[in-house]
């Protein structure tokens, strides 16, 4: 469990492309950070687009077609957009193995290789009472310590403030 005594916790959506943690600045949005991060032993959560390819079962493959393979679990009631609905969980483990590819602002850079990042994939889902799904996360956390419907919570809860 991640306590005050715990390394930083860095929350990025890809739409905000913002980084969330004290005494630091900048975009977060690439395997390079989450790179940076692993050596720095700081625990992340990131939210994934759905065409970002990860290691699965020793298969490369997009996280959308990871997340439709996966069991859901129905774990709490939620307020969506003033209504009641469904939040279900589902996780897996998976490795991403992509190079990391530099900002291209002024110059074309090489892309640039690195270890692969073992981490979680955390979906969580939010359903109507009639099954129609209203919103989907596709997230990616080192945290393993956690569990899955807690990550779905705290990013739920980045998402109710920002909505």
């Amino acid at each position: 469990m991640l306590s005050s005594q715990s390394p930083s916790l860095i929350i990025r959506t890809p739409a905000k492309r913002e980084c969330n943690y004290p005494d630091r600045g900048g975009e977060a949005d690439s395997i390079g950070h989450i790179r940076q991060w692993e050596e720095e032993k700081i625990h992340w959560l990131t939210r994934s687009r759905i065409n970002s390819r990860v290691e699965y079962s020793g298969e490369l493959m997009r996280c959308e077609q990871v997340a439709e393979q996966l069991s859901f679990t129905k774990i709490r009631k939620v307020n969506y957009k003033g209504k009641q609905c469904w939040q279900w969980v589902a996780e897996t483990p998976i490795r991403m193995t992509r190079q990391a590819k530099p900002s291209q602002k002024k110059q074309k850079k090489l892309a640039v290789s690195g270890n692969p990042v073992n981490a979680r994939l955390v979906v969580s889902r939010i359903l109507s009472d009639s099954g129609e799904v209203l919103a989907r996360w596709l997230l990616i956390s080192n945290v393993m310590d956690v569990e899955a419907q807690e990550i779905a919570l705290w990013y739920y809860w980045r998402w109710q403030i920002e909505s």
